[in-house]
């Protein structure tokens, strides 16, 4: 039986999610292919949602993509995507203290809002030689 904690939302029942350290849920949704390292370029896109489903930012949607060095991404994303490969997807659940906190980002975040993150790599490619 599922039981779901004060974020209360769906994925926190779904089998493979995951608590990482600062709190945030982690479930692989695709695990990719080719290994990624620390200092590897990597290029991704992020669905920002309320757990309504209410999209706040759609990169892809956009035709938009941040690339920098793994290591370079937040923890809030750097943990997750460390356990994808190459081409890998991951949504996040992110408890409010992780993500906006109690005064949010009016008018689209709420105060104390929990948001959810889909992520996807489009691609990763070797740190270039100096």
């Amino acid at each position: 039986k599922c039981t779901q904690d004060a974020l209360g939302y769906e994925l926190l029942c779904e089998d493979g999610t995951i608590k990482l350290q600062q709190g945030v849920y982690s479930r692989v949704d695709y695990p990719g292919k080719g290994k990624i390292s620390g200092n590897d370029l990597v290029t991704v896109v992020i669905k920002e949602m309320l757990t309504d489903g209410t999209v706040i930012n759609d990169m892809e949607a956009k035709d938009q993509a941040l690339t920098q060095k793994l290591d370079a991404y937040p923890p809030v994303f750097r943990e997750p995507l460390k356990r994808l490969q190459n081409h890998g997807s991951v949504t996040l659940v992110v408890p409010p203290e992780k993500a906006y906190g109690s005064k949010g980002l009016p008018p689209k975040i709420p105060p104390g809002a929990t948001m959810v993150y889909s992520v996807r790599i489009v691609d990763s490619q070797p740190e270039p030689a100096k």
